[in-house]
């Protein structure tokens, strides 16, 4: 099984807006705050991530949104969801 500290092995060439979307999208049915956050963590270290940040749809920055809430929900350590969102807001 791939965990999320494969992530930036698995994309050493770069992290694709496609590729970006669907682990958004994959992520935000997770309930597991610990596997979501090291996900979003490993992603905002791969290649071309700040450049693709800035071009997230409207329905990726809604998404990234409801996984944020669902970390506060959760009372997931709010340093950590500060961290999340300075990387992808």
């Amino acid at each position: 099984m791939i965990g999320p500290e494969d992530i930036r092995t698995l994309l050493t060439s770069a992290l694709e807006p496609q590729m970006m979307s669907d682990l958004l999208n994959t992520i935000c049915h997770s309930n597991d705050s610990q596997l979501i956050y090291a996900v979003l963590s490993q992603m905002s270290k791969t290649p071309r991530f700040d450049t693709i940040v800035l071009f997230l749809s409207q329905s990726d920055q809604k998404v990234l949104e409801t996984i944020i809430d669902k970390l506060k929900r959760n009372n997931f350590d709010e340093k950590l969801i500060s961290e999340i969102k300075i990387s992808f807001l």
